[in-house]
């Protein structure tokens, strides 16, 4: 309810509201029906343009309200550059700004995909990004679900009951959508699955964060964690002056699915060193071996590389194993920052045995 005496019929309760940026109107979910007294967990109803006080659906005004025919709850909303999506328990809808007297249109783009939890989604502008109860999603004039190879590890190591905590966030600079979620052994947030829409990547970890702005007028984005601290992220290359502990672990490296054993001969990482550890700097290589999927992976050798390197970034590797991974990480005793472009091995077959 509004204070102002010049109010008429806002809504008594909502479950959700925000402001439509094609068309300035308030937008409430979760309503009663207009002039009800009964919340609604599937109706809509928005104000006139430009005026949050008047929400009396008149001839000559743009209030209304519409109530949504799929599903029997609004999960959440999330909006794009032209239309906005409901995503509903069953389905998701679209609402576009039609400037004629119905004011928004809303079509169903989806059934029986729904949204995790009410900040689940986020948008780049043209493309919106969600996540659900088991797959992760994408939306650009049609719904398609992204290829994810770990979406087996996040959804089994979900603490489902605190789900509504997941949120997602942009990093427009690398082109990355981020959801942190709890994970099993957690109440709160201690874990994130990250994807570069850019290169079509996948990354996962541990970390704490509790909301996400991503970068406008400030200049990288700005988190917080579930103490209340403020965390400028993408500043530096260290974790707040200490070393910053990291790690890339690529898949596997076989010949014929693992048929025969692979001699990994030599690489060209493809490295560029731009962090403040000085004129030396440099990251840790394992190469890693299995003789079977089901083994354990041991570690053949552990290779330093650095910036003084004269040998062009070609790295003498000679490994032998039937699956072979690579595992770069940092040796905490440095300020190493670097960008990594597409890393190139030469291997060769070398029999069954």
């Amino acid at each position: 309810l509004s204070a102002d005496p010049s109010a008429t019929d806002v809504p008594e309760w909502a479950g959700g509201m925000f402001v439509s940026a094609q068309s300035e109107q308030i937008v409430a979910f979760g309503t009663p029906p207009f002039r009800g007294r009964q919340p609604d967990p599937m109706q809509i109803r928005w104000s006139d343009i430009a005026n949050p006080y008047d929400w009396t659906p008149t001839a000559a005004n743009s209030a209304g309200d519409y109530r949504l025919p799929s599903g029997s709850e609004i999960i959440g909303i999330c909006q794009g550059y032209f239309e906005t999506l409901f995503f509903c328990d069953s389905a998701i809808y679209t609402m576009t700004f039609t400037g004629t007297s119905s004011v928004f249109s809303f079509n169903p783009i989806s059934q029986g995909i729904s949204m995790i939890a009410p900040k689940a989604a986020v948008s780049t502008g043209s493309t919106v990004f969600w996540m659900d109860q088991g797959s992760f999603y994408q939306y650009n004039g049609s719904v398609t679900e992204l290829d994810s190879p770990v979406k087996e590890y996040v959804f089994g190591n979900l603490n489902r009951l605190q789900r509504f905590k997941i949120h997602a966030a942009h990093n427009h600079e690398f082109g990355e959508i981020w959801w942190f979620y709890p994970s099993a052994v957690s109440t709160e947030i201690d874990s994130y699955i990250m994807y570069n829409y850019r290169d079509q990547v996948w990354a996962n970890g541990l970390l704490n964060r509790t909301a996400w702005s991503d970068t406008g007028r400030n200049i990288s984005p700005i988190a917080t964690d579930e103490n209340g601290a403020i965390w400028l992220q993408e500043i530096g290359d260290s974790a707040n002056g200490s070393p910053l502990l990291y790690s890339a672990t690529t898949g596997d490296i076989d010949t014929n699915d693992g048929e025969t054993f692979t001699t990994l001969w030599r690489m060209i990482a493809d490295i560029l060193y731009n962090g403040t550890g000085g004129s030396y700097q440099s990251i840790l290589m394992d190469v890693r071996t299995k003789r079977t999927s089901n083994d354990p992976y041991l570690v053949a050798k552990t290779i330093e590389l650095n910036n003084t390197d004269n040998n062009n970034g070609l790295t003498d590797i000679k490994v032998r194993g039937r699956r072979i991974s690579l595992k770069f990480y940092n040796n905490n005793d440095n300020f190493t920052s670097f960008i990594m472009g597409k890393t190139q091995v030469e291997f060769v077959p070398s029999g069954r045995r």
